[in-house]
């Protein structure tokens, strides 16, 4: 439980390598914030996370797509 009490906000966490990260963290104690550009995706990773996982769907590169 390295990474108890921290959030982490992981972007591309829908597919790949921030898949990995996600559960790798949610594994490790952390809270991960899933966001992706498919809502789907990361709602699925989130599930699979657990530990008070979250999605979002966010585009990062877009002016203005991931201010909430």
């Amino acid at each position: 439980m390295k990474l108890r009490d921290k959030i982490y906000i992981i972007t591309g966490g829908g597919s790949g390598i921030g898949r990995a990260a996600c559960l790798l963290f949610a594994r490790e104690g952390a809270t991960v914030v899933v966001a992706d550009k498919s809502a789907e995706a990361a709602g699925q990773v989130a599930s699979l996370a657990g530990n008070g996982a979250v999605s979002m769907a966010v585009d990062v590169p877009a002016a203005g797509g991931w201010r909430a």
